[in-house]
């Protein structure tokens, strides 16, 4: 399924609760366009080498290389990278509020194992693993593990430094980690059913008067 396709599916995804717990407490969130790119033509050239071109910013376009290069020379995620599934949309129910939700998943291997790349300014491991906690990936984690219907095993977050050295972190989800995730998304997926949180085609999720 492309990506366009997938944007198109009227059902929750990840990226949506986070817009909803924007509006429920008042926050602002936002990626310069720039990192967006960025992030996006990294995936692409890993995962969708047929997909047309991403284009960066010409000052980005060597580091581009050289994040590339090393996530291609790790051996355990060029592994995953070569044996798992790539960008799969995963679609389901959540069975407790029963509203239709979705997922892209960057690597799924046996309905295993499910990694995501993550590009970050962190200079250590540790400052990346409290990166992962600050933006809320474990909400993300337990959600992407559950679209696979209880199938998955491990989530692994894969992130590489956008400066040198340009060191790749790999971070396996614990399950407490997992479980704080878990009732994050359970708590906006509950919230969104009770409000009557919906969604009108061509326009952003909105509150259904």
């Amino acid at each position: 399924m492309s990506e366009e396709d997938y944007r198109r599916l009227r059902r929750i995804s990840n990226s949506d609760l986070s817009r909803f717990r924007d509006y429920l407490f008042g926050r602002k969130s936002y990626i310069p366009p720039r990192t967006a790119s960025f992030g996006q033509a990294l995936h692409a050239t890993l995962l969708e080498p047929h997909r047309p071109e991403i284009p960066v910013h010409s000052e980005d376009q060597e580091r581009l290389r050289r994040l590339e290069a090393n996530l291609r020379s790790h051996k355990e995620f060029n592994w995953y990278r070569q044996y798992s599934r790539k960008e799969h949309a995963q679609l389901f129910t959540d069975p407790l509020t029963i509203l239709p939700c979705k997922a892209r998943l960057d690597l799924v291997f046996r309905n295993q194992v499910v990694l995501d790349l993550k590009t970050t300014s962190t200079h250590s491991f540790q400052d990346f693993v409290s990166q992962c906690h600050n933006l809320e990936y474990d909400r993300q984690a337990a959600f992407y593990l559950d679209s696979l219907g209880g199938t998955g095993r491990e989530f692994i977050f894969v992130g590489i430094q956008k400066k040198e050295p340009y060191d790749i972190f790999w971070f396996k989800a614990d399950q407490e980690f997992l479980q704080k995730g878990r009732k994050k998304y359970q708590f906006l997926l509950e919230t969104w059913k009770e409000v009557q949180y919906d969604f009108t085609e061509g326009k952003p999720w909105h509150l259904v008067a």
